[in-house]
């Protein structure tokens, strides 16, 4: 009877290993998926490529086509309180995001994720990423607007701290439509880290 005991513990260890051997594989993985995510920031770009890139992106992206031209936005990417974050996976553009900063406040311009990679958490990536940035150059607050049709994005901006504080009526064109206004509040203690 002991030996039987003895038997079934080596062959749940034997198990036991061979399922943290799998873990420790997948983990591996994930982390070389997470590491083949790269950032980059506006000034790793020539300003005229990178404007026509996300204007492609948010006329692909958007449901109704990108709200700026390629012109607006490398007038944009040249302003000193402009900052744009890609995330590209394996070179190819995944999304970003695009803020201005004014003192200790920043307003959103852009949030695309590109049409084929919406719905896997990179949009949640961008603002995480964003709050990294936020914290370190003690933003108090950061502003965004977002079509009042667009429940996908009003919740992930909830989830992430985001609360609505007022309606622009007929703020869109091309439909018309209302614009959810949004702010998130950062704590002294997050702003001075």
């Amino acid at each position: 009877m002991h030996s039987a005991c003895t038997e079934n513990l080596v062959l749940w260890l034997g198990i036991s290993n061979k399922i943290t051997m799998i873990m420790m594989m997948l983990y591996s993985w994930f982390v070389c998926l997470e590491d083949r995510d790269m950032w980059k920031a506006k000034e790793e770009f020539q300003a005229e490529q990178l404007a026509e890139l996300l204007y492609e992106t948010c006329a692909k992206s958007y449901q109704y086509g990108s709200p700026w031209s390629a012109h607006q936005f490398i007038e944009d990417i040249q302003q000193k309180h402009s900052m744009y974050i890609v995330l590209l996976a394996d070179s190819q553009l995944i999304g970003f995001i695009s803020v201005q900063t004014i003192l200790d406040e920043m307003e959103v311009t852009h949030c695309v994720v590109s049409k084929e990679h919406q719905g896997q958490g990179y949009a949640k990536k961008l603002l995480e990423k964003l709050f990294q940035y936020a914290e370190e150059k003690a933003i108090s607050r950061i502003f965004l607007e977002v079509r009042q049709m667009h429940q996908k994005a009003q919740t992930l901006y909830q989830s992430m701290g985001f609360e609505p504080y007022y309606t622009r009526k007929q703020y869109y064109h091309h439909p018309i439509e209302d614009a959810v206004l949004m702010k998130r509040e950062f704590s002294k203690e997050e702003c001075y880290k």
